[in-house]
Order: C-alpha cells, then sequence, then structure tokens
C-alpha cells in the first residue's frame, strides 16, 4: 500500500491526488427528491442526495388533534418523534429521483 501511495503522491503531486479524490466525489450522481410542495416543512431538507446516503430530516410543523403518515415511493416511513423538534425521519436515498409525501388526517372529536 504504501509503494502505492508513494507512486501516486510522485505522479500526481499531493495536488492531483486532491483533484482527481474531489473529480470522483462529484461524479457520482444524485437524485432530488419531491416534497410534494412542503419542503419548508422539514429542517434539513435538501433537493439532492447520493444514492446510499443516510437522509435524516425534522417534520417540524405539527398540529395537535392530527395524524401524521409518511410515505417515501408510495411505502410508508417509520419515524421517531421528539417532543422539542417533531418528527425524525430516517432513510436511505434511493438510486433514483424519489417523492417525500406527508399524510394527514384530523382526528379530533367534532360534536
Amino acid at each position: 500500500m504504501e509503494g502505492a501511495l508513494a507512486l501516486l503522491i510522485g505522479s500526481f503531486g499531493l495536488a492531483g491526488i486532491g483533484m482527481i479524490l474531489l473529480a470522483l466525489y462529484f461524479s457520482v450522481p444524485t437524485y432530488s427528491i419531491d416534497y410534494c410542495g412542503q419542503k419548508k416543512s422539514y429542517k434539513g431538507a435538501r433537493n439532492r442526495y447520493r444514492s446510499g446516503k443516510k437522509v435524516r430530516l425534522t417534520y417540524h410543523l405539527i398540529a395537535t388533534d392530527t395524524q401524521y403518515r409518511f410515505w417515501l415511493d408510495g411505502k410508508e416511513l417509520k419515524y421517531d418523534y421528539s417532543e422539542n423538534d417533531g418528527f425524525l425521519l430516517h432513510f436511505i436515498m434511493p438510486p433514483h429521483d424519489t417523492r417525500l409525501e406527508c399524510h394527514t388526517k384530523n382526528i379530533s372529536a367534532i360534536e
């Protein structure tokens, strides 16, 4: 390993190796998330993620007497709840553009 590293440094220099690593990093494709018009409701939301990246989002616009369910590409997501932060969503970014939906239902008793 040391010989290969010395050969790379000798051939390209440290700056050259850095450029190669940056090129490799930025050549990995990214995919978009469609938040269904609710991107501002998710803390930490970005437009694009790399496939395989652990995505962590917090849904913070919470109303009382409302049931929340989250869906990613038609499959229901499990989530955690934090009283201080809101709903904590975790998923691995798939290797394609995806859609994140929040379905709500008012569960208050109407008299």
